[in-house]
């Protein structure tokens, strides 16, 4: 086992931060009315607690922005654990389809997948996981002789589930995990004050150039959907968002 240095993991959290700034910036600037009212539901929203049209655009912004974050913090989650799992145990990414890292420790070969929390879970995405766990083990023992051992392992980063074997492998969950890719008991708590420092660095700017896109947004919808007093004319948006009346439909 090889001890993972603070700065080397302050480093790797610094790096995967701005790019998730990166990112977020690059898609704030693709924001337009058009992007924020896509599958947007006005029947529906229309029914719930009334609210001004301004209010109407900081919450569907809100709404995709905290959809983006949670998707890119995840993959940065998984991509932490590898680093981490590589750096102090020897791990390598691994070439097998949906599995996402190996490691061999105590004369066992480990196909891990990684999970951000236990909410990934369906049963079409269990089923291909299950797949892909049978692929790979069969692949290994074919390379090493059945006597190799082979242990699937679901690692989930967020969670105080206990340790346990479901249908498809071994699920290690929270604390167990980190301290599984680590041999660091306590590395599931010195991973956030890097990351409060590094969050820090991007949140102020990012928070300021999100107001502004907020603004134009909310006066462009104002203009184009609101009565003077802010109101939103419902007709209007839904006329906007729904017709595509066609007089020659192929159905009487």
């Amino acid at each position: 086992m090889i001890n993972l240095s603070a700065g080397e993991l302050q480093k790797y959290i610094e790096v995967g931060l701005h790019y998730i700034a990166s990112q977020k910036r690059d898609w704030l600037e693709r924001q337009s009315l058009q992007s924020i009212l896509l599958d947007v539901n006005p029947y529906l929203i229309s029914i719930k607690q009334p609210m001004t049209g301004r209010e109407f655009v900081s919450r569907q912004l809100q709404a995709r922005l905290n959809e983006l974050e949670e998707k890119l913090f995840s993959t940065f989650l998984k991509k932490l654990a590898i680093f981490i799992a590589v750096k102090t145990n020897r791990g390598y990414p691994s070439p097998f389809k949906s599995i996402d890292l190996e490691l061999i420790k105590n004369d066992t070969h480990y196909l891990i997948a990684i999970k951000p929390t236990q909410k990934w879970e369906s049963r079409s995405r269990r089923r291909k996981l299950e797949k892909a766990f049978s692929r790979a083990v069969s692949a290994i023992l074919f390379a090493n002789g059945i006597h190799y051992r082979v242990e699937p392992v679901l690692g989930i980063c967020v969670g105080n589930a206990p340790t346990q074997y479901r249908s498809i492998a071994l699920e290690i969950v929270g604390q167990n995990f980190w301290h599984f890719i680590s041999g660091n008991r306590n590395l599931h708590t010195e991973i956030i004050d890097p990351l409060l420092i590094e969050a820090q660095n991007y949140r102020q700017e990012f928070e300021r150039e999100s107001q502004e896109t907020l603004e134009q947004l909310q006066n462009e919808f104002y203009r184009k959907y609101c009565t003077p007093d802010e109101q939103i004319k419902w007709p209007t948006l839904i006329e906007d968002t729904c017709y595509n009346f066609d007089p020659h439909q192929p159905y009487p």
